[in-house]
Parts: C-alpha cells; sequence; structure tokens
C-alpha cells in the first residue's frame, strides 16, 4: 500500500461523516433543542446515562452529570431537563479562569444564589435568575464572579429574597467598583 493511501482514505471518511451531518438537518437538530429546552419532566437520576442525551453540545456528559448532581443537592430533588439545560448553558458560556471544575463550581454558585433569593420551588424564577446572573459576571468582565454575588447574598441574609434583579444588579456593580479599587 502506498505511504498516502491511509491518509486519504481516513480523510474520505472523516468528510463523509461531516457532510452526512449524523443523519439530521439543521431543522431537525433545533427543533429537538427546543423541546428539551422545554421538557419540565424530571430527570430520573443524574447519571450519565440519564443526562447525556439532555445535554447541551458544550457540556461533556461527565461535566453534565456533576452539575446535576450539584442541583439535586441544592433542591433536594433531580431537577428538571429544563433546568438542568439552562443552567449548564449559562455555566458553560462564561470564561474559564480556574480549571476543569470551573464549570461545576459555578453550577454550585448559581444554585446557592437561587436558594439565597428563595427561588427553590420555581423553575422560571430560577431561570430568569440563572440569566440575570450570567448577565452580571459576564457584563463586569469577570470582575464580579458568581462566588461574589453569593457571599454578598448570604451576608444580606433575609433580605436577599426580596432583592430584586435590578437591586441585585447595583449590588453588583457596587461589588465591581469595591474590588477594582482594591485593585483587584
Amino acid at each position: 500500500m502506498r505511504p498516502n493511501t491511509i491518509p486519504m482514505f481516513a480523510i474520505s471518511i472523516l468528510a463523509a461523516l461531516i457532510l452526512s451531518g449524523c443523519g439530521k438537518s439543521s431543522e431537525e437538530m433545533q427543533a429537538q433543542e427546543r423541546a428539551l429546552d422545554s421538557n419540565s419532566t424530571m430527570l430520573a437520576s443524574c447519571g450519565f446515562e440519564t443526562v447525556s442525551p439532555v445535554r447541551i453540545s458544550t457540556l461533556s456528559g461527565e461535566e453534565t452529570a456533576a452539575i446535576c448532581e450539584k442541583m439535586t443537592k441544592t433542591l433536594g430533588k433531580n431537577p428538571s431537563v429544563r433546568l438542568l439545560r439552562q443552567l449548564s448553558k449559562a455555566v458553560s458560556l462564561l470564561p474559564e479562569t480556574g480549571g476543569k471544575d470551573d464549570r461545576i463550581g459555578n453550577a454550585y454558585q448559581f444554585m446557592r444564589i437561587s436558594e439565597s433569593r428563595g427561588q427553590l420551588e420555581n423553575d422560571d424564577a430560577m431561570i430568569a435568575n440563572f440569566k440575570v446572573v450570567f448577565k452580571i459576571v459576564t457584563g463586569m468582565d469577570g470582575r464580579v464572579t458568581a462566588k461574589d454575588l453569593n457571599i454578598f447574598l448570604s451576608n444580606v441574609g433575609r433580605g436577599a429574597k426580596t432583592m430584586s434583579d435590578d437591586g441585585l444588579i447595583h449590588s453588583a456593580a457596587v461589588l465591581s467598583v469595591m474590588k477594582q479599587n482594591q485593585g483587584e
């Protein structure tokens, strides 16, 4: 066999796989994503086999299972498919600053923030909260982290449950200025 035959054969197979799109059109894939994003069915477990089919493409099955476990510990029950996917999207899009466990640590922080704000019984409130926290962290260029917000809300105590989204955003701006003045 000639030396160039094997690489060309491998490239041909790879190209065929890419072009085939795994048998689904982009419209079918988008419809499947929308269906999963609105699925309020509670997951049976946080095992790899259960979460892998509903995971988002930017996270591995192992990361999704670990995030699901963090959610389960905070909620006291398994999350819905919708809730798992929304939190997974938020943490997967945050910049990684430490290591491979950043996403799982951020998932923990997001859940603790929802707990501090008294939102654990309402998926819609938690999803709205995930979006606010995501906007704060990304909008302040990472100067204010989810951990900072969690610590802040823990110190606020019962007032955290009545704090509006605007109140949280304004408080985060103050935190950002304080950290900037401290040279962080």
